[in-house]
């Protein structure tokens, strides 16, 4: 399920006559629960594309993917104004890309040609319940982007697999196995780069391993050059990654204002480890 968000002004405002316009009747029910109006929380925490109005075939302007953050009635016009948190390795898609997989996003299957090249010409807020327009983009992305040190993966998201990324040091062990029980928690299972030996180049393994993972957790203790490249390709690629650290002096400057995870090094620590990292799984995966 995500949202298309076509035409809003340029401060994040949907007209409120255009909201939810043409989609499925189950849909409205949720949205709208006992008949009433429009539930701004139940708008928020599932993914967006946000696009100006544009025919197929224009000049390419630029369109946001993210996650919504916030929706809030407006007092003076009954509109809706939201806020949106960019996904990372998204930001230079643009409306040429849109057009590129119409088909694939779920929208207007059944138009005509003529049809298609107008259907972003009408203002209004839109709730597609068909597929993920992040790895549908995603897929877009890595078919343009060529790294020189590695290949990117190209094969499906196995949806129970963390990735854990964190220095191949036995003093992590016991973070390791408190990462593994949240995960088991909820019925996923966790890898780590030295559990897999399929390629020749130890990059191309982590690359992989990263590209199959629904979610990625990176260790940032040490400041760790490695975990700190690997965490660098998770966001650039679009993954839901959680960061987690003993110190946070070690979080860089760059990603200090994204969301992490302290814990202590003892019993108590790693418990509480396990317990907040279950909790934002929880999260990420009903995004």
């Amino acid at each position: 399920m995500y949202s298309l968000i076509v035409g809003s002004t340029s401060d994040g405002v949907m007209y409120g006559s255009r909201m939810l316009e043409g989609i499925e009747s189950s849909l409205l029910a949720y949205f709208k629960p006992n008949g009433g109006e429009i539930d701004p929380e139940r708008l928020t925490g599932i993914p967006a594309i946000v696009t100006p109005e544009f025919s197929i075939g224009d000049e390419k302007q630029p369109i946001t993917v993210g996650t919504i953050r916030r929706v809030s009635k407006t007092a003076d016009a009954g509109d809706y104004r939201f806020e949106i948190e960019p996904y990372p390795g998204l930001g230079n898609l643009s409306t040429d890309d849109l057009a590129a997989v119409f088909d694939t996003l779920g929208v207007g299957v059944s138009l005509t040609p003529s049809q298609q090249k107008g259907y972003f010409r009408h203002t209004c807020w839109r709730v597609i319940d068909k597929v993920d327009p992040v790895l549908v983009l995603l897929s877009r992305v890595k078919s343009l982007v060529k790294p020189s040190a590695f290949n990117l993966w190209q094969g499906p998201v196995q949806n129970d697999l963390v990735a854990l990324m964190m220095p191949f040091d036995s003093s992590f062990d016991s973070v390791q196995e408190a990462l593994k029980k949240a995960a088991n928690g909820l019925g996923l299972r966790c890898k780590r780069a030295d559990d897999i030996y399929d390629n020749r180049s130890i990059i191309q393994d982590v690359v992989d391993l990263i590209g199959q993972a629904r979610v990625v957790i990176c260790d940032l203790t040490g400041k760790n050059a490695n975990v700190f490249y690997e965490a660098g390709i998770s966001h650039a690629t679009g993954k839901e990654v959680i960061l987690i650290t003993h110190s946070e002096g070690d979080v860089p400057f760059d990603i200090r204002h994204r969301r992490y995870i302290t814990y202590q090094q003892n019993a108590e620590g790693y418990q509480k480890l396990e317990d907040d990292v279950k909790n934002t799984l929880k999260t990420v995966l009903a995004r």
